[in-house]
């Protein structure tokens, strides 16, 4: 049944479609959604994470494979509460690409501000002054959108991260 499934999720995903069963809400193909569902499911019957506290993390991941996501996701169907499955952890994964590249970018816009409000003389001093690793990114949550938003039309009077921007950005620790 498993490989039917599988060769199902693979034909619908080459053909461009979209998978019924795919939580609406997350980053990624279909195949990644179901995986970042399945993770979640995982860790909230296993005690890992609350339900809620997990889809906040996994649902800003963006999967490397639709082949990766779809194997992993059967994995965690499976799996026993002892550990994660292996080549199924978010690093075997996710994708960091795009989660440093939104961390550059919001590291960028907080400079650009800083600037226009006359907090840091330059985008190289602001740069330098915070020094942001986005190389450890491995995910951004689904708020990002919505800081950059706030982060764009911050009062100068007040110029404070808005809290939705506060560990939009997931790394590794």
């Amino acid at each position: 049944m498993r490989g039917l499934w599988s060769a199902f999720l693979v034909a619908l995903v080459a053909c461009g479609g979209t998978h019924e069963g795919a939580p609406a809400e997350g980053r990624g193909s279909a195949a990644c959604r179901i995986w970042q569902d399945s993770v979640c499911d995982w860790a909230d019957r296993c005690g890992a994470l609350t339900r809620e506290d997990c889809d906040a993390e996994f649902q800003g991941v963006t999967c490397r494979s639709d082949g990766i996501a779809m194997k992993c996701s059967a994995e965690f169907e499976d799996a026993s509460c002892r550990g994660i499955p292996m080549g199924c952890g978010i690093d075997d994964v996710a994708d960091p690409a795009p989660a440093a590249k939104a961390c550059d970018r919001l590291t960028n816009l907080i400079c650009e501000r800083s600037v226009e409000c006359g907090i840091s003389a330059t985008q190289g001093d602001c740069l330098n002054e915070g020094a942001v690793d986005c190389s450890r990114s491995v995910a951004f949550k689904l708020g990002f959108e919505k800081c950059v938003d706030r982060v764009e039309a911050l009062d100068c009077e007040v110029m404070v991260v808005p809290p939705i921007c506060e560990s939009v950005i997931i790394a590794k620790p």
